[in-house]
């Protein structure tokens, strides 16, 4: 498989810092407190020559400038910052359209400041454990600022509330889209503090209702739509009868004949799979979703080897495909991660064995790339001012030299542009193996299956030989993370506040 980015875009994600007006359950510690350090114009100012420099080189060694530069401003809640607008407006002072402003923001602003920020693009995340006087207040400068985007954040416990958002955006023409909550895959410790959501079967035929829809809408030339792109078996776990095993569609070449009548109903077949001697009908428990018994019992399996148990579920076309959870290195690339849709709402071009002349997408049913060739660092910066550090993406993190690390220090900035001058003049430049089994926001710009020469798909980059990394082993993977990077940093800041009560 191979993607391919249309946009020609770089977007810099500049994190001001932690502080936030909200406490969402599902906002981890090292995202959003009510106590980091407000950033000032100057701190914002003195990094602004570094990412010039920074966006020129790429530019200079792809043969051709961006269609669109963007900064977006996030946080935390980057409206809190009392330096960030006077620093966006200089930004437009010195750089004019070189460089686009947006926000993304929870929308808890007054009215005023509203119409302060609509003149730039942005983002509002709608949040629904608000209070309603809160809700009604995001609500309203949604409607205020039409035409920034609404990412809907969608609780499992306030789901038909979000859907009744997005019922409201679409009568009024207001781009919307419909968020998964948790960016960690399938990372059960994630699941168990409430940080990533598991959505019941029902709640999983919206997402897929929703994203099928919207490709019959992006593909008005195909008569047909075709199913077997989405990832449809999200089958449903509950304590007593479902698996404790992840199920995964391996689809044959035959694909079922689905009437476009049929999108808008659940998936009712009775699709009975023998798992361990047990069968199970996922029509019978749609309703109930993975327990906390199938998450411990799964932690606490000793995957020794990989059993694979593979059945006919004639109903739907496709075979069931067992594995466990918990995988090793050897396993990696047979992974199966929830699809996703770009958080941007973003067309690419993707090519498949079904699709080899490639066509328009803005979903990926399976976002394990593990081993695939990318270049994420072609399209995104992001920046995080509260400790400094700066990655190639906010939640990759992948560097050139493929750990899981910053690339630099805002304090060390001279260093990073001295390494990528380094590259254009020998015009060799290293290109990211991915070395994780699931992809967030990124996994629309440019990456290609491993078993392919990236030599023969240089996307256009041709003033330099692109040499892809050497994976490496996962116990050999240096890993530096913005949480644990914020949780080095949280003892001092809490006791620095507890003295100043």
């Amino acid at each position: 498989m191979k993607i391919e980015d249309t946009m020609n875009g770089f977007d810099v994600i500049w994190d001001l810092g932690r502080r936030c007006t909200y406490a969402c359950t599902y906002c981890p510690p090292h995202r959003a407190n009510k106590i980091s350090p407000i950033v000032t114009f100057k701190d914002l100012k003195e990094s602004m020559d570094f990412l010039d420099q920074y966006v020129k080189i790429y530019e200079g060694i792809r043969g051709r400038p961006y269609t669109k530069r963007k900064i977006s401003f996030t946080g935390g809640e980057p409206t809190l910052h009392t330096g960030f607008l006077k620093f966006a407006n200089y930004i437009k002072e010195t750089y004019g359209d070189r460089y686009t402003i947006g926000i993304t923001t929870n929308g808890m602003f007054t009215k005023r400041q509203a119409n302060l920020y609509k003149n730039f693009a942005g983002t509002i995340s709608y949040h629904a454990e608000a209070t309603p006087e809160e809700k009604k207040i995001v609500i309203d400068n949604i409607y205020l600022i039409k035409h920034w985007q609404v990412n809907v954040m969608f609780h499992k416990d306030y789901f038909d509330e979000c859907i009744k958002l997005c019922e409201d955006l679409e009568k009024a023409g207001i781009k919307y889209i419909p968020r998964r909550i948790g960016d960690d895959g399938n990372d059960q410790s994630s699941i168990r503090r409430g940080y990533t959501h598991v959505y019941t079967q029902v709640q999983e035929n919206y997402f897929e209702k929703h994203w099928t829809m919207k490709k019959s809408k992006n593909n008005d030339k195909n008569d047909k739509i075709d199913l077997d792109q989405i990832y449809v078996n999200t089958l449903a776990k509950s304590n007593d009868t479902g698996p404790k095993k992840e199920a995964i569609v391996v689809k044959e070449n035959k694909k079922p004949e689905v009437s476009k009548v049929e999108i808008d109903k659940p998936l009712d077949k009775k699709a009975v799979v023998e798992i361990d001697s047990k069968s199970w009908s996922p029509s019978a428990n749609e309703e109930d979703e993975v327990s906390q018994i199938d998450i411990e019992e799964s932690l606490d399996k000793k995957e020794n080897k990989v059993k694979e148990n593979t059945t006919e579920n004639k109903d739907l076309d496709t075979k069931v495909t067992v594995y466990p959870s918990l995988m090793k290195d050897k396993d990696l690339k047979s992974r199966k991660s929830k699809g996703r849709m770009c958080c941007g709402g973003r067309d690419f071009c993707l090519t498949t064995s079904d699709e080899s002349k490639g066509k328009l997408a803005t979903y990926v049913d399976n976002t394990n790339f593990y081993g695939y060739r990318c270049l994420v660092n072609h399209y995104f910066l992001y920046i995080n001012q509260e400790t400094r550090d700066i990655y190639h993406h906010q939640t990759c993190m992948v560097n050139l030299e493929n750990d899981v690390a910053p690339i630099g220090n805002l304090d060390n900035s001279d260093a990073i542009i001295e390494r990528l001058t380094k590259y254009e003049t020998e015009k060799s430049w290293p290109v990211i193996s991915c070395p994780k089994t699931f992809c967030g926001c990124g996994m629309c710009v440019d990456k290609i299956d491993p078993e392919h020469d990236i030599k023969e798909h240089n996307f256009g980059i041709t003033k330099v030989e692109l040499v892809p990394n050497k994976l490496k082993k996962m116990e050999d993977t240096r890993t530096i993370t913005v949480r644990t990077r914020m949780e080095s940093i949280d003892d001092a800041l809490y006791i620095e506040n507890f003295n100043v009560r």
